[in-house]
């Protein structure tokens, strides 16, 4: 009982070792998905792709259509026959499933992705969600709603989680120092930003969040320190003209 016991405590210990690196592999592969499906839409040919395949699925489809219709002669060759025109049902249904769910990404990419961010002194590059919703960032970086935009007079606020639970996101958010460069592409233009500033904030100065008249700057916030934040950490950069 007790080495039943022992094997138990350590099967779950492993489990919890292991589970940080699960989660950062699922959430890195969807940002990476996301980056994917972003350049697509700004190559114009997530539509044409979209329609190459109901193409090809409507092709299928009539093909099987045909060989359940002419399946009728009860010999080992039309017994053959059957098996593969389930085989290749199945198939289909996968292909279709597959279809729905691009489809479905490419909707959403296109109802709340405004952007990606590169930083390149700490090899960054997310995309950014519009709303820093839970979901939203539980899969990437996400600006805040009421801010201000990219390229635009204001404070354009962006949010991110610093936990390994959640992937990377800004993790490394700490090594950017003042000078560096700040990359915001959007499917239109490319603005690039340099860092004016760099500080730690208690969670309810809200003032960095103001938006200033006639200046175009960004804002990353994230927690820190990574385990039990009691700070944020503040990130600004003004607009190079």
């Amino acid at each position: 009982m007790k080495k039943k016991m022992m094997t138990l405590f350590m099967i779950l210990g492993f489990i919890v070792m292991i589970y940080p690196l699960i989660m950062d592999m699922y959430y890195n592969q969807q940002q990476k998905r996301l980056l994917e499906d972003w350049q697509q839409i700004n190559d114009n040919i997530e539509n044409e792709n979209l329609q190459v395949e109901n193409d090809t699925l409507g092709e299928m489809e009539y093909e099987m259509m045909e060989l359940i219709r002419t399946s009728t002669e009860s010999s080992t060759e039309e017994v053959d026959r059957g098996a593969k025109v389930a085989t290749e049902t199945q198939e289909l249904e996968k292909e279709k499933l597959e279809r729905e769910k691009r489809e479905k990404r490419a909707n959403y990419l296109k109802a709340n992705m405004e952007g990606t961010l590169k930083i390149e002194k700490i090899d960054f590059h997310q995309p950014i969600l519009s709303g820093a919703t839970k979901q939203n960032l539980d899969i990437s970086i996400s600006s805040m709603k009421n801010s201000g935009k990219p390229g635009e007079d204001g404070n354009y606020v962006i949010a991110g989680h610093r936990s390994h639970t959640y992937g990377r996101n800004f993790n490394r958010l700490d090594e950017v120092s003042i000078g560096d460069l700040l990359v915001v592409e959007t499917d239109k233009e490319t603005f690039n930003y340099r860092v004016v500033e760099k500080f730690l904030v208690n969670p309810d100065e809200t003032w960095v969040l103001k938006r200033d008249k006639g200046v175009k700057e960004i804002t990353l916030i994230t927690c820190d320190p990574m385990i039990n934040p009691n700070k944020r950490l503040i990130i600004k950069g003004q607009i190079l003209k």
